[in-house]
């Protein structure tokens, strides 16, 4: 992954990256890099030659200049929000972390722009309920999930609408299937 190189002017950052997506209001007050100049040690991020872990924000560009990524930093750990975007500048997905761990909402979109799936992540496993959509905005799939494994009613649909499955499962375990 390629970021900005620290030493950007904030005034330069914001204008750059106001075209794409919001910049959250606190980059000013904390260090911005490219992730090209984080080096990965002991599972913590360092700048190069760095003692302590790196705190702040890591960007990400795709060789047009076009933000692929951006992550909130703590101590060398992801925490905080992640977003990727795709190259036609569509966010691709968001999600929080919590000292290196996904927890909470990981949303996804299609490079149309169209929502592709929501899930609910704890302490890094989907636990909760799970949704995709099709391309036309249609709920193709919806699930709960408990520790990372089906558990209840999941259903799936066809773009039409129209219902293709529906599957009673108990911890993972499929109890009964309707076609």
């Amino acid at each position: 992954m390629v970021l900005i190189v620290v030493g950007f002017a904030t005034m330069v950052v914001l204008s750059f990256f106001s075209r794409r997506t919001p910049v959250p209001e606190d980059v000013a007050d904390r260090p911005t890099v490219a992730c090209a100049s984080l080096s990965l040690r002991d599972g913590r991020l360092f700048l190069d030659n760095a003692t302590n872990p790196f705190s702040g924000w890591m960007w990400d560009h795709y060789p047009d200049g076009t933000l692929r990524s951006r992550s909130e930093v703590s101590n060398g750990v992801l925490h905080g929000w992640s977003e990727g975007w795709h190259t036609n500048g569509q966010i691709q997905v968001r999600e929080q972390f919590s000292r290196g761990v996904s927890d909470g909402t990981r949303t996804k979109w299609y490079a149309s722009g169209a929502k592709l799936s929501e899930a609910a992540i704890v302490n890094g496993r989907l636990d909760g309920r799970f949704r995709r959509w099709h391309e036309n905005g249609q709920l193709a799939e919806e699930a709960t999930l408990r520790d990372g494994k089906p558990d209840g009613v999941a259903r799936a649909w066809y773009s039409d609408g129209n219902l293709r499955a529906e599957v009673n499962v108990n911890n993972g375990e499929v109890l009964k299937r309707n076609f």
